[in-house]
């Protein structure tokens, strides 16, 4: 891409060690919830491939998934790929399951989401996944709030931003 015509002086060439450069290369927040849940989030911004693992710890098991995108060594598999391990019963063994990408971007989320946004209808929600507007404020106000004690290296509580 060419700099000048862009106008905004960025320089494409992927070095994150440049000196104008301000975005941290890993953050991590740790979410605590009312009723004892705990969210704890990293992200690693200067990695040479994309994608992400998620793991969900439960009392019954572990459930784990993990999304290639793109770069070396990975490559992406077209789907998800999730591995469910029971803890406390040796009879059950780990089982892996592969569920294929849709269509459109984001695995196939893209075209559900804007059809739901702009059209209002889209498909059936039987699991009641889909989120609403406060959802939506309060997963923003996560991200003010991590910002907000990088800032100040303190806690922040989501309800003291809510009184502000």
């Amino acid at each position: 891409m060419d700099t000048e015509q862009d106008g905004d002086r960025y320089i494409r060439d992927g070095c994150v060690f440049r000196d104008g450069i301000d975005i941290y290369d890993t953050m991590s927040v740790v979410v605590r919830y009312k009723g004892g849940k705990q969210l704890t989030y990293s992200l690693h911004a200067g990695l040479p491939y994309e994608g992400y693992r998620l793991a969900i710890n439960g009392s019954k098991g572990r459930l784990d998934c993990f999304l290639p995108e793109s770069g070396a060594p990975v490559r992406n598999i077209g789907g998800w790929e999730f591995t469910v391990t029971p803890i406390f019963s040796q009879s059950e063994g780990q089982q892996t399951f592969f569920v294929p990408s849709g269509k459109g971007g984001h695995g196939g989320g893209d075209p559900v989401l804007l059809e739901h946004v702009f059209r209002g209808g889209g498909e059936k929600d039987p699991y009641g996944r889909a989120a609403g507007s406060w959802a939506g404020a309060m997963s923003i106000l996560i991200g003010v709030a991590a910002n907000k004690s990088i800032a100040t290296g303190k806690a922040v509580r989501i309800a003291d931003l809510l009184r502000k």
